[in-house]
């Protein structure tokens, strides 16, 4: 043959015929010389090779396809997808070839051809499948192609006016919309057909904007989908104050924190690797009456909220009009405009993410096809023979459902038909549930279902095992599903999978899970349940091989009601505490809004904890109310002598007032005895179960920053909740717990329990101090770096700061320099003076110890260096402290004389909650000198190996990462844990994430301070 790799075929009548040897050579020998066409002698005839039609013609015009293919490649095994388009390099990127193009490549390909001959423009082009490119026959001029599949899914998420905009897009008109109870599950799926080429077929599927939902919903999200997000800019526009257009800006980015943002967390924590992700603005004529400059502003100030997300979300290319605008009618009827723009985003934003083409098995593809056809809703991999990985990828586009991280067998369940899954799964979910299960009831014949702990559906919703069989079933018999087409995988074992389904999504919660096998349920923490850590906490299942189906009772997250959300007056705390009696407050400050999931977890989490703790036990609980945002509980207990107290725990989220300063957002958790002696049994009444299981909440939160503070009764009624004076959270927690706990006295001189002293938390603020690189040169303007340190020694006048705050850690200039390398400098410190106020400058010191590394290997490994006071200020400095030169300096042992140190501390441990102190400092002349304070987790311990052959250059060998933002100035503050000891400075923001500090810990440095004398 004329090429031993490659081999010319053609279609006898459906049978890929080889040629002989001879007409191999000739066909080659033409296709090598760049002929458009070669001619077989064929008995008498001469039968014409066209190789840019692939065509074999007969002198009376017969035509057969031709292929040239590689040999041993004759078995095709790879399927395409309907949605597969060819690209080709240009010189700005890959672009789409046309339909008819796209088609004939994939039939190519499918056939096993490798070469495909396309006339494009009047020019002849040989595409090479096996090489990939496109090569120009005149020029023989080469680029890239490349096979890609476009995502088949889009999604509708967010405002209701989503389902009008979905339904434009899939039927080009404005059919009406059922208005269905806004909280039962539904979907609306359609097909999408864009009037472009190349053409396409996406499913759009629409969930009707029903937030409430999420957890179910995400069930059916998949990272081969295009999100879109729909924020209603009406409800903005009733965000302004005094009358203002323009609204507050700190309401403004709470809505979009609960509107846009709260569907990215559940889109991130689901798939990580979505596609893409395009937030929308609804309009109508209430918003579209705002200035268009207001508009447009509003727009990028949704585009600044989510610029810093790991998703790929998409924007206009214009920089004023970055948000695709849709506009609705003002009865949400018909949309009026936008939606061309809309389209055009949405296939750019497809094209842009197609992914090259996955290979799945022909038989696979078309097996799951011909039972979807034939009426299966569910097989088992076994019945499939196919491999996890073929299955992954089918799952991946949207095509099936299969979870193989079930617990067995349900781990090889495969779902085909996800419409009517979705509905069967979604019927336990429907807000009249209980009316329906009340019904089911009185039919079989069996009485009203036991309460949980005096809740009832109103007011808590559990649902119990076999109603909620019962409510399955139901559905299922309504369904077209088909019992004898699925043998075992049908009857219980149906039932039992939808609720393995359920619960691995935390879509309902296994309540009375068994007590004595803590992996039914997670980890364990004495009798209190924690969660693995991830943004959106899952509180379902996560051991694949528990048996937690046999659960008896289950509650049910997304069908709390809706309810008000705390206000400063705090009138449903006097409500639900009815007198004055004992009464302590908890409020956690979260930075960036409470999680709209949070009270789902919490209640979760503290349902289950609640039968675990109360179980054979003196505490029980009376009642049970929860809401969206409240939370309520009254807990019973009996005494070892036999004394009664009676407790009830309300817990609620509070959100800033709108236009006021208070910017972040609280849940406050409150406790208030109504019998019995109150004071000693806080705690083991139910106060401290409910605090606990709170904070092992908050802890699954991968991005969470807070802070807990303690409040008395007397100072939340009289200041409200953003005035009320608060003191750490962990003294009152250790006297709480303290069995011989006297009375106590708030911050403001209420009596509580005993009085909490302040002096632990002066101390703490009075050991920071104010770093200043200090120029005497300089006529004005002498500090020339600012930053943090920490007194570690008061006696030897020892303080530790970070050392980039007196020298270049990084790049060759300088590197390594005390004091930077400027002659005659100093480093002035200020302190907090004893009666309170903004820190003043009052010594000079010097450095005294920094890392060996520098002066021995070229590099920094610890991030610190040691101060020693060498003189005091005769009087203390203020200002900008150009006039620190012109004190009298005051040395020898007075020099050191008020200076006060906190404790050490080199034990701890991820997910401890911190606080960073520091002098936060802005850009400009000024220079603060009020002292501030982050909060947050530990979330990370990292060790790193020396990196040999790059010198100048910082290479830290042991880091604490902290959830918290590294604020200018902060450099060299401590972080102090709960109990006041000082674990760590202060170095830099973490590189991986900005929103996270990089900690010095105490065991790095203390070695340093050791060596001076």
């Amino acid at each position: 043959m004329a090429n031993s790799d490659f081999t010319w075929y053609w279609d006898n009548d459906g049978v890929w015929t080889p040629y002989g040897d001879e007409h191999q050579a000739i066909i080659e020998s033409a296709r090598l010389s760049g002929d458009p066409q070669a001619h077989l002698p064929i008995g008498n005839s001469v039968y014409l090779i066209d190789f840019h039609e692939s065509v074999q013609e007969s002198p009376v015009g017969n035509r057969r396809r031709i292929s040239r293919r590689a040999n041993g490649n004759n078995n095709v095994m790879v399927a395409a997808s309907e949605n597969t388009l060819w690209f080709w390099r240009d010189d700005d990127g890959m672009k789409p070839y046309d339909t008819a193009m796209s088609q004939r490549l994939t039939q190519a390909r499918l056939e096993g051809d490798v070469e495909v001959y396309l006339e494009i423009r009047e020019t002849l082009y040989q595409l090479d499948l096996a090489r990939n490119l496109q090569i120009n026959m005149h020029t023989n001029f080469a680029r890239d192609i490349g096979e890609k599949e476009l995502y088949h899914r889009v999604v509708f998420l967010g405002a209701q006016s989503c389902t009008r905009i979905a339904h434009h897009l899939v039927q080009n008109n404005n059919p009406s919309v059922r208005n269905d109870d806004a909280a039962s599950p539904d979907v609306n799926i359609n097909t999408w057909s864009p009037p472009t080429q190349p053409s396409l077929n996406l499913q759009v599927w629409d969930f009707v904007g029903r937030e409430a939902l999420y957890s179910y919903q995400s069930i059916f999200f998949t990272p081969q989908t295009l999100f879109v997000i729909a924020w209603c800019l009406d409800e903005t526009s009733d965000l302004g104050t005094n009358g203002s257009k323009q609204p507050d800006d700190q309401a403004l980015d709470r809505n979009i924190r609960d509107r846009v943002q709260f569907w990215i967390d559940v889109i991130e924590e689901r798939v990580p690797s979505a596609a893409a992700i395009l937030p929308i603005a609804c309009m109508t004529d209430k918003s579209s009456s705002l200035p268009e400059p207001e508009i447009r502003r509003r727009c990028k100030r949704l585009q600044g909220q989510l610029k810093s997300r790991r998703s790929s979300i998409q924007f206009c290319d214009d920089p004023d009009n970055p948000v695709v605008r849709v506009s609705l009618s003002s009865d949400l009827s018909n949309v009026v405009g936008g939606m061309d723009m809309l389209q055009e985003i949405m296939l750019a934003s497809l094209i842009e993410h197609a992914m090259p083409l996955s290979q799945v098995d022909v038989t696979l593809r078309e097996t799951i096809r011909t039972r979807k056809m034939s009426g299966v809703k569910i097989v088992d991999t076994a019945s499939l023979n196919a491999d996890d990985a073929a299955l992954t990828q089918m799952a991946h586009s949207g095509e099936i459902l299969y979870i193989p991280s079930l617990p067995h067998p349900f781990s090889g369940w495969i779902v085909l038909d996800l419409p009517w899954f979705y509905r069967l799964s979604g019927s336990t979910l429907r807000r009249n549930w209980q009316a329906l299960v009340g019904d089911g009831r009185r039919r079989q014949g069996r009485g009203d279902p036991p309460s949980f702990a005096g809740a009832t559906p109103e007011n808590c919703p559990v649902l119990h095992e076999d109603d909620g069989n019962m409510l399955l079933q139901s559905s299922l018999d309504a369904s077209d599903y088909s019992p004898e087409l699925h043998g075992e995988l049908g009857g219980g074992n149906l039932l039992r999978f939808v609720t393995a389904v359920l619960v691995h999504f935390a879509v309902i919660v296994p309540v009375d899970v068994d007590a004595e096998n803590p992996s039914a349920t997670g980890q364990r923490d004495g009798k209190v349940l924690t969660t693995s850590p991830a943004y959106m906490p899952l509180i379902g299942i996560t051991n694949p091989n528990t048996c937690f189906i046999n659960a008896g009772l289950y509650f049910v997250p997304c069908l709390l009601e809706d309810s008000v959300r705390g206000d400063s007056n705090l009138a449903d705390y006097r409500n639900a505490t009815g007198s004055t009696n004992t009464f302590v407050a908890q409020k956690v400050q979260f930075q960036d809004g409470v999680p709209k999931s949070m009270m789902h977890t919490i209640i979760s989490n503290l349902l289950r904890d609640i039968l675990r703790a109360t179980r054979g036990n003196a505490v029980s609980v009376k009642m049970v109310y929860c809401w969206c945002s409240i939370l309520r509980i009254k807990f019973s207990m009996t005494t070892n002598d036999g004394q009664q107290v009676a407790l009830d725990v309300c817990s609620q989220v509070v959100e800033p007032q709108q236009g006021g300063n208070q910017v972040t957002s609280y849940l406050c958790t409150n406790a208030h005895v109504v019998k019995g002696d109150g004071a000693r049994y806080i705690w083991q009444a139910g106060y401290g179960l409910v605090c606990k299981t709170i904070q092992n909440a908050m802890i699954g939160y991968r991005d969470l920053a807070y802070s807990r503070e303690a409040f008395c009764h007397e100072c939340l009624i009289s200041d409200g909740i953003h005035g009320a004076p608060s003191w750490k959270w962990a003294e009152l927690e250790n006297a709480l717990k303290d069995e011989k706990m006297p009375s106590l006295r708030c911050p403001a001189g209420h009596t509580i329990l005993e009085s909490l002293s302040e002096k632990q938390e002066l101390n703490q603020r009075r050991a920071v101090v104010l770093i200043g690189l200090y120029d005497p040169s300089k006529r004005k303007g002498r500090i020339q770096r600012l930053g943090s340190g920490i007194v570690v020694d008061a006696a030897k006048g020892l303080i530790v700061t970070a050392a980039r705050n007196v020298m270049m850690i990084e790049g060759s200039e300088r590197f390594g320099q005390n004091y930077d390398g400027i002659l005659g400098a100093k480093v002035v410190v200020g302190v907090l003076p004893e009666n309170g106020g903004e820190a003043v400058f009052r010594f000079f010191a010097k450095i005294r110890a920094t890392d060996p590394a520098l002066s021995a290997s070229n590099v920094c490994h610890v991030d610190a260096c040691v101060l020693k006071i060498s003189s005091k200020f005769e009087n203390d400095v203020r200002g900008n402290g150009d006039k620190c030169a012109d004190e009298i300096e005051i040395v020898g042992r007075r020099a050191v004389q008020g200076l006060v140190q906190i404790p050490n501390e080199t034990k701890w441990e991820v997910e401890d909650p911190v606080r960073i102190y520091g002098y936060e400092q802005e850009e400009g002349a000024y220079i603060n000198r009020g002292l501030s304070e982050v909060c947050g987790p530990i979330v990370q311990y990292r060790e790193e190996e020396p990196r040999a052959g790059q010198p100048h250059t910082f290479q830290p060998l042991k880091t604490v990462v902290v959830r918290a933002a590294a604020n200018p100035g902060f450099l060299g503050g401590p972080c102090i844990n709960e109990e006041g000891k000082l674990i760590g400075i202060l170095s830099c923001a973490d590189p991986d994430e900005k929103s996270r500090s990089c900690v010095v810990p105490l065991q790095e440095w203390l070695p340093l301070v050791r060596s001076v004398p």
